[in-house]
Protein backbone atom coordinates (compact mmCIF):
# COMPACT_ATOMS: atom_id res chain seq x y z
CA UNK A 1 0.00 0.00 0.00
CA UNK A 2 1.24 3.45 -0.90
CA UNK A 3 -0.05 6.72 0.50
CA UNK A 4 -1.91 8.41 -2.35
CA UNK A 5 -2.74 11.77 -0.79
CA UNK A 6 -0.67 14.75 0.22
CA UNK A 7 -1.08 18.29 1.47
CA UNK A 8 1.30 21.21 0.99
CA UNK A 9 1.09 24.11 3.45
CA UNK A 10 1.47 27.22 1.30
CA UNK A 11 -0.66 29.79 3.13
CA UNK A 12 2.02 31.46 5.25
CA UNK A 13 2.80 35.18 5.09
CA UNK A 14 6.55 34.66 4.59
CA UNK A 15 7.46 37.56 6.87
CA UNK A 16 10.89 36.15 7.72
CA UNK A 17 11.80 36.16 4.03
CA UNK A 18 10.99 39.83 3.44
CA UNK A 19 11.75 41.78 1.29
CA UNK A 20 11.78 38.78 -1.08
CA UNK A 21 8.17 37.99 -0.21
CA UNK A 22 6.70 41.49 -0.38
CA UNK A 23 5.38 40.83 -3.89
CA UNK A 24 5.89 37.08 -4.21
CA UNK A 25 4.51 34.35 -1.92
CA UNK A 26 7.28 32.32 -0.32
CA UNK A 27 6.32 29.02 -2.06
CA UNK A 28 7.05 30.71 -5.42
CA UNK A 29 10.56 31.83 -4.53
CA UNK A 30 13.06 30.16 -6.87
CA UNK A 31 16.28 28.29 -6.20
CA UNK A 32 18.14 27.36 -9.38
CA UNK A 33 15.10 28.39 -11.44
CA UNK A 34 12.94 25.89 -9.53
CA UNK A 35 10.25 27.21 -7.15
CA UNK A 36 9.96 25.82 -3.64
CA UNK A 37 6.36 24.81 -4.36
CA UNK A 38 7.29 22.93 -7.51
CA UNK A 39 9.97 21.04 -5.58
CA UNK A 40 7.36 19.97 -3.00
CA UNK A 41 4.85 18.91 -5.67
CA UNK A 42 7.49 16.97 -7.61
CA UNK A 43 8.54 15.12 -4.45
CA UNK A 44 4.99 13.93 -3.80
CA UNK A 45 4.44 12.98 -7.45
CA UNK A 46 7.75 11.12 -7.47
CA UNK A 47 6.56 9.05 -4.53
CA UNK A 48 3.32 8.16 -6.25
CA UNK A 49 0.87 10.57 -4.65
CA UNK A 50 -2.21 10.97 -6.85
CA UNK A 51 -4.06 13.86 -5.19
CA UNK A 52 -2.58 16.99 -3.61
CA UNK A 53 -4.28 19.74 -1.62
CA UNK A 54 -2.58 23.15 -1.35
CA UNK A 55 -3.85 25.83 1.03
CA UNK A 56 -3.47 29.49 0.06
CA UNK A 57 -3.88 32.83 1.85
CA UNK A 58 -1.15 35.35 1.03
CA UNK A 59 -1.08 36.45 -2.64
CA UNK A 60 -3.23 33.43 -3.52
CA UNK A 61 -3.84 34.34 -7.16
CA UNK A 62 -0.14 33.96 -7.94
CA UNK A 63 -0.11 30.41 -6.56
CA UNK A 64 -3.34 29.48 -8.38
CA UNK A 65 -1.98 30.88 -11.64
CA UNK A 66 1.27 28.95 -11.18
CA UNK A 67 -0.61 25.68 -10.66
CA UNK A 68 -2.80 26.24 -13.73
CA UNK A 69 0.18 27.20 -15.87
CA UNK A 70 2.34 24.21 -14.93
CA UNK A 71 -0.35 21.57 -15.56
CA UNK A 72 1.11 18.98 -13.18
CA UNK A 73 0.20 15.38 -13.93
CA UNK A 74 -1.69 14.95 -10.67
CA UNK A 75 -5.00 16.14 -9.26
CA UNK A 76 -4.42 19.38 -7.35
CA UNK A 77 -7.12 21.16 -5.34
CA UNK A 78 -6.83 24.57 -3.70
CA UNK A 79 -7.93 24.99 -0.09
CA UNK A 80 -8.91 28.63 0.10
CA UNK A 81 -8.01 30.56 3.28
CA UNK A 82 -8.07 34.01 1.69
CA UNK A 83 -10.53 35.45 4.23
CA UNK A 84 -9.00 33.88 7.34
CA UNK A 85 -5.65 32.20 7.89
CA UNK A 86 -6.39 28.94 9.73
CA UNK A 87 -2.85 28.20 10.98
CA UNK A 88 -1.36 24.72 10.69
CA UNK A 89 -4.02 22.62 12.43
CA UNK A 90 -7.00 24.42 10.94
CA UNK A 91 -5.41 24.48 7.51
CA UNK A 92 -4.79 20.73 7.52
CA UNK A 93 -8.29 20.03 8.85
CA UNK A 94 -9.91 21.98 6.03
CA UNK A 95 -7.48 21.00 3.29
CA UNK A 96 -7.78 17.24 3.83
CA UNK A 97 -11.58 16.97 4.03
CA UNK A 98 -11.76 15.24 0.66
CA UNK A 99 -9.21 12.59 1.67
CA UNK A 100 -11.73 10.71 3.78
CA UNK A 101 -10.10 8.30 6.22
CA UNK A 102 -7.09 7.73 3.97
CA UNK A 103 -3.58 8.49 5.26
CA UNK A 104 -1.80 11.50 3.78
CA UNK A 105 1.51 13.35 3.79
CA UNK A 106 1.76 16.92 5.06
CA UNK A 107 4.79 18.87 3.87
CA UNK A 108 5.67 22.52 3.51
CA UNK A 109 7.75 24.27 0.86
CA UNK A 110 10.10 25.76 3.46
CA UNK A 111 12.40 22.80 2.83
CA UNK A 112 14.37 22.71 -0.42
CA UNK A 113 12.96 19.34 -1.50
CA UNK A 114 14.56 17.23 -4.23
CA UNK A 115 14.44 13.65 -5.51
CA UNK A 116 17.14 12.78 -2.97
CA UNK A 117 14.45 12.91 -0.27
CA UNK A 118 12.36 10.15 -1.85
CA UNK A 119 14.14 7.52 0.22
CA UNK A 120 13.29 9.40 3.44
CA UNK A 121 9.67 9.73 2.34
CA UNK A 122 9.51 6.00 1.62
CA UNK A 123 10.98 5.24 5.04
CA UNK A 124 8.48 7.59 6.68
CA UNK A 125 5.63 5.84 4.91
CA UNK A 126 6.88 2.39 5.92
CA UNK A 127 7.09 3.39 9.58
CA UNK A 128 3.58 4.81 9.51
CA UNK A 129 2.10 1.71 7.86
CA UNK A 130 3.89 -0.53 10.36
CA UNK A 131 2.81 1.31 13.52
CA UNK A 132 -0.38 2.99 12.28
CA UNK A 133 0.53 6.12 14.21
CA UNK A 134 1.23 9.72 13.11
CA UNK A 135 4.86 9.88 12.01
CA UNK A 136 7.17 12.89 11.79
CA UNK A 137 10.28 13.31 9.64
CA UNK A 138 13.08 14.91 11.68
CA UNK A 139 16.49 16.31 10.80
CA UNK A 140 19.48 15.43 12.98
CA UNK A 141 20.65 18.64 14.66
CA UNK A 142 24.24 17.59 13.98
CA UNK A 143 23.55 18.41 10.33
CA UNK A 144 22.60 22.01 11.14
CA UNK A 145 24.89 24.77 9.95
CA UNK A 146 24.21 26.55 13.24
CA UNK A 147 26.33 24.92 16.00
CA UNK A 148 24.22 26.56 18.71
CA UNK A 149 21.03 24.93 17.43
CA UNK A 150 19.49 22.90 20.26
CA UNK A 151 16.73 21.21 18.27
CA UNK A 152 13.04 20.83 19.05
CA UNK A 153 12.51 17.11 19.64
CA UNK A 154 14.27 13.96 20.83
CA UNK A 155 14.25 10.64 19.01
CA UNK A 156 14.57 7.50 21.12
CA UNK A 157 13.79 4.06 19.66
CA UNK A 158 11.65 5.62 16.94
CA UNK A 159 9.59 7.53 19.54
CA UNK A 160 9.52 11.33 19.48
CA UNK A 161 9.60 13.27 22.71
CA UNK A 162 10.02 16.88 23.73
CA UNK A 163 11.92 18.16 26.77
CA UNK A 164 8.97 19.75 28.53
CA UNK A 165 9.81 18.41 31.98
CA UNK A 166 10.63 20.93 34.68
CA UNK A 167 10.58 23.95 32.40
CA UNK A 168 8.05 25.93 34.45
CA UNK A 169 7.69 27.29 37.96
CA UNK A 170 4.05 27.34 38.99
CA UNK A 171 2.36 30.11 40.97
CA UNK A 172 -0.76 29.83 43.10
CA UNK A 173 -2.71 32.53 44.88
CA UNK A 174 -6.24 32.77 46.21
CA UNK A 175 -7.24 34.45 42.92
CA UNK A 176 -5.69 31.59 40.93
CA UNK A 177 -5.65 28.65 43.36
CA UNK A 178 -5.03 25.75 40.99
CA UNK A 179 -1.67 24.76 39.50
CA UNK A 180 -1.22 24.97 35.75
CA UNK A 181 0.88 22.21 34.11
CA UNK A 182 2.21 20.68 37.32
CA UNK A 183 3.74 17.77 35.39
CA UNK A 184 5.98 20.24 33.57
CA UNK A 185 6.91 22.29 36.63
CA UNK A 186 9.95 21.85 38.85
CA UNK A 187 8.67 24.01 41.70
CA UNK A 188 5.64 25.91 42.90
CA UNK A 189 5.50 29.34 44.52
CA UNK A 190 2.46 29.60 46.78
CA UNK A 191 1.57 33.20 47.59
CA UNK A 192 -0.46 33.63 50.77
CA UNK A 193 -1.53 36.71 52.66
CA UNK A 194 0.83 35.97 55.55
CA UNK A 195 3.40 33.65 54.03
CA UNK A 196 5.19 32.70 50.85
CA UNK A 197 6.39 29.16 50.25
CA UNK A 198 8.40 27.46 47.53
CA UNK A 199 7.47 23.81 47.15
CA UNK A 200 9.07 21.13 45.02
CA UNK A 201 6.62 19.54 42.60
CA UNK A 202 7.50 16.19 44.17
CA UNK A 203 6.04 17.38 47.48
CA UNK A 204 2.62 18.18 46.08
CA UNK A 205 -0.28 15.79 46.54
CA UNK A 206 -2.59 17.26 43.96
CA UNK A 207 -5.70 15.98 42.29
CA UNK A 208 -6.19 16.51 38.58
CA UNK A 209 -9.16 18.75 37.84
CA UNK A 210 -11.36 18.95 34.79
CA UNK A 211 -11.49 22.38 33.17
CA UNK A 212 -14.05 23.83 30.80
CA UNK A 213 -10.97 24.52 28.66
CA UNK A 214 -9.29 21.17 27.85
CA UNK A 215 -6.00 22.94 27.03
CA UNK A 216 -5.57 23.94 30.69
CA UNK A 217 -3.94 21.13 32.70
CA UNK A 218 -5.10 21.86 36.25
CA UNK A 219 -4.14 20.40 39.63
CA UNK A 220 -5.40 21.55 43.01
CA UNK A 221 -2.70 22.50 45.53
CA UNK A 222 -2.20 20.17 48.50
CA UNK A 223 1.30 20.09 49.98
CA UNK A 224 2.56 16.95 51.74
CA UNK A 225 4.24 19.16 54.34
CA UNK A 226 2.47 22.36 55.35
CA UNK A 227 5.82 23.90 56.35
CA UNK A 228 7.64 22.73 53.23
CA UNK A 229 9.57 25.58 51.63
CA UNK A 230 8.08 28.15 54.00
CA UNK A 231 10.02 31.41 53.73
CA UNK A 232 10.51 33.89 56.50
CA UNK A 233 8.30 36.95 56.27
CA UNK A 234 9.78 39.38 53.80
CA UNK A 235 9.88 43.12 54.38
CA UNK A 236 8.24 43.77 51.03
CA UNK A 237 6.08 40.63 51.00
CA UNK A 238 2.79 42.50 50.64
CA UNK A 239 4.22 44.58 47.82
CA UNK A 240 5.51 41.44 46.07
CA UNK A 241 2.17 39.66 46.27
CA UNK A 242 0.34 42.78 45.14
CA UNK A 243 2.63 43.08 42.11
CA UNK A 244 2.00 39.46 41.14
CA UNK A 245 -1.76 39.98 41.41
CA UNK A 246 -1.57 43.11 39.26
CA UNK A 247 0.52 41.27 36.67
CA UNK A 248 -1.99 38.41 36.71
CA UNK A 249 -4.84 40.82 36.02
CA UNK A 250 -3.01 42.40 33.08
CA UNK A 251 -1.94 39.01 31.71
CA UNK A 252 -5.44 37.51 31.88
CA UNK A 253 -6.92 40.69 30.40
CA UNK A 254 -4.52 40.45 27.45
CA UNK A 255 -5.45 36.82 26.89
CA UNK A 256 -9.16 37.69 26.96
CA UNK A 257 -8.68 40.49 24.42
CA UNK A 258 -6.78 38.10 22.15
CA UNK A 259 -9.47 35.44 22.54
CA UNK A 260 -12.15 38.01 21.72
CA UNK A 261 -10.32 38.91 18.51
CA UNK A 262 -10.03 35.24 17.52
CA UNK A 263 -13.69 34.55 18.29
CA UNK A 264 -14.76 37.53 16.17
CA UNK A 265 -12.46 36.46 13.31
CA UNK A 266 -14.09 33.02 13.30
CA UNK A 267 -17.57 34.55 13.27
CA UNK A 268 -16.62 36.93 10.45
CA UNK A 269 -15.23 34.12 8.33
CA UNK A 270 -18.30 31.96 8.97
CA UNK A 271 -20.77 34.70 8.01
CA UNK A 272 -18.86 35.33 4.79
CA UNK A 273 -18.91 31.63 3.91
CA UNK A 274 -22.46 30.79 5.07
CA UNK A 275 -25.12 31.77 2.51
CA UNK A 276 -28.84 32.38 2.88
CA UNK A 277 -31.18 33.54 0.09
CA UNK A 278 -28.17 33.36 -2.23
CA UNK A 279 -26.12 35.87 -0.23
CA UNK A 280 -23.52 35.59 2.57
CA UNK A 281 -25.33 36.05 5.89
CA UNK A 282 -22.63 38.58 6.77
CA UNK A 283 -24.13 40.93 4.17
CA UNK A 284 -27.35 41.29 6.19
CA UNK A 285 -27.52 44.49 8.20
CA UNK A 286 -28.50 42.82 11.47
CA UNK A 287 -25.44 40.57 11.34
CA UNK A 288 -23.17 43.45 10.31
CA UNK A 289 -24.26 45.57 13.26
CA UNK A 290 -23.92 42.69 15.70
CA UNK A 291 -20.33 41.95 14.70
CA UNK A 292 -19.40 45.62 14.31
CA UNK A 293 -20.47 46.24 17.91
CA UNK A 294 -18.24 43.34 18.97
CA UNK A 295 -15.30 44.87 17.09
CA UNK A 296 -15.86 48.23 18.82
CA UNK A 297 -15.89 46.52 22.22
CA UNK A 298 -12.55 44.86 21.46
CA UNK A 299 -10.97 48.18 20.44
CA UNK A 300 -12.14 49.81 23.66
CA UNK A 301 -10.67 46.88 25.63
CA UNK A 302 -7.31 47.35 23.91
CA UNK A 303 -7.15 50.95 25.13
CA UNK A 304 -7.63 50.01 28.80
CA UNK A 305 -5.25 47.08 28.41
CA UNK A 306 -2.47 49.21 26.92
CA UNK A 307 -2.81 51.72 29.72
CA UNK A 308 -2.67 48.97 32.36
CA UNK A 309 0.42 47.41 30.79
CA UNK A 310 2.11 50.82 30.61
CA UNK A 311 1.24 51.58 34.23
CA UNK A 312 2.65 48.23 35.32
CA UNK A 313 5.86 48.79 33.36
CA UNK A 314 6.34 52.29 34.77
CA UNK A 315 5.37 51.27 38.34
CA UNK A 316 2.49 53.75 38.38
CA UNK A 317 0.91 54.09 41.86
CA UNK A 318 -2.50 53.42 40.25
CA UNK A 319 -1.32 50.32 38.38
CA UNK A 320 -3.60 47.91 40.25
CA UNK A 321 -6.65 50.10 39.58
CA UNK A 322 -5.73 50.31 35.91
CA UNK A 323 -5.20 46.53 35.79
CA UNK A 324 -8.59 45.91 37.40
CA UNK A 325 -10.30 48.23 34.91
CA UNK A 326 -8.57 46.49 31.99
CA UNK A 327 -9.56 43.04 33.26
CA UNK A 328 -13.18 44.08 33.87
CA UNK A 329 -13.46 45.62 30.41
CA UNK A 330 -11.83 42.53 28.84
CA UNK A 331 -14.36 40.28 30.60
CA UNK A 332 -17.28 42.39 29.34
CA UNK A 333 -15.84 42.38 25.82
CA UNK A 334 -15.26 38.64 25.75
CA UNK A 335 -18.78 37.96 27.01
CA UNK A 336 -20.34 40.21 24.38
CA UNK A 337 -18.15 39.01 21.52
CA UNK A 338 -18.80 35.37 22.49
CA UNK A 339 -22.55 35.94 22.65
CA UNK A 340 -22.75 37.75 19.31
CA UNK A 341 -20.41 35.34 17.56
CA UNK A 342 -22.35 32.34 18.83
CA UNK A 343 -25.55 33.94 17.51
CA UNK A 344 -23.86 34.54 14.15
CA UNK A 345 -22.95 30.86 13.97
CA UNK A 346 -26.38 29.65 15.02
CA UNK A 347 -26.53 26.22 16.66
CA UNK A 348 -23.40 25.16 14.74
CA UNK A 349 -21.21 27.17 17.12
CA UNK A 350 -21.79 24.65 19.92
CA UNK A 351 -20.62 21.65 17.90
CA UNK A 352 -17.19 20.07 17.53
CA UNK A 353 -17.43 20.80 13.81
CA UNK A 354 -16.65 24.44 14.66
CA UNK A 355 -13.67 25.82 16.59
CA UNK A 356 -15.73 28.67 18.07
CA UNK A 357 -16.66 26.94 21.32
CA UNK A 358 -13.01 26.06 22.03
CA UNK A 359 -12.07 29.72 22.37
CA UNK A 360 -15.28 30.67 24.15
CA UNK A 361 -14.60 28.00 26.78
CA UNK A 362 -11.06 29.25 27.19
CA UNK A 363 -12.53 32.68 27.83
CA UNK A 364 -14.72 31.24 30.59
CA UNK A 365 -11.58 30.04 32.38
CA UNK A 366 -9.67 33.31 32.17
CA UNK A 367 -12.67 35.33 33.32
CA UNK A 368 -12.47 33.55 36.67
CA UNK A 369 -8.74 33.76 37.49
CA UNK A 370 -6.83 36.78 38.77
CA UNK A 371 -10.05 38.60 39.55
CA UNK A 372 -13.59 37.75 38.53
CA UNK A 373 -16.22 40.30 37.61
CA UNK A 374 -17.75 40.90 41.06
CA UNK A 375 -14.35 41.20 42.77
CA UNK A 376 -13.12 43.68 40.18
CA UNK A 377 -16.27 45.80 40.35
CA UNK A 378 -16.03 46.02 44.15
CA UNK A 379 -12.32 46.86 44.05
CA UNK A 380 -12.76 49.59 41.43
CA UNK A 381 -15.68 51.14 43.30
CA UNK A 382 -13.79 51.14 46.59
CA UNK A 383 -10.80 52.81 44.97
CA UNK A 384 -12.87 55.46 43.23
CA UNK A 385 -14.83 56.28 46.38
CA UNK A 386 -11.56 57.25 48.02
CA UNK A 387 -11.17 60.09 45.52
CA UNK A 388 -14.62 61.07 44.27
CA UNK A 389 -13.47 64.24 42.43
CA UNK A 390 -11.56 62.01 40.01
CA UNK A 391 -14.52 60.13 38.59
CA UNK A 392 -14.10 61.58 35.09
CA UNK A 393 -13.15 59.50 32.05
CA UNK A 394 -9.53 60.69 32.31
CA UNK A 395 -9.13 58.65 35.49
CA UNK A 396 -11.58 55.76 35.07
CA UNK A 397 -11.54 54.96 31.33
CA UNK A 398 -14.97 53.45 32.01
Amino acid sequence: MNIKYGMILAAGLGKRMQPLTLKTPKPLLEINNYTLLERAISLLIGHGVQEISINVHYLPDQIKSFINRKKFKVKITISNEENLLLDTGGGVLKGTQNFGDNPFFVINPDTVWSKHYLAELKSLEAMYLKNNKPTLLLVNKKLSIDPSFKGDFNLNNANISKDDKNQFIGITHSLSPNILFLDNSSKLINLGEDSISIVSSKDINGKKLKSSDPSRDLTNFISKNSNSGLLKTLNDQKSLVNNVVTSGMVMSAAILVGLSRKILDLATAYTLDRKQFGKPVGSFQAVKHMLAQAAIEIEFSKATLYRAAYSLDKDNPLQKLHAAQAKLQAIDACEMVSRNSMQAHGAMGYTWEMDLHIFIRRGWSYKQVWGNKSLLENYIMNQLEKDLPKLGSTYTFL
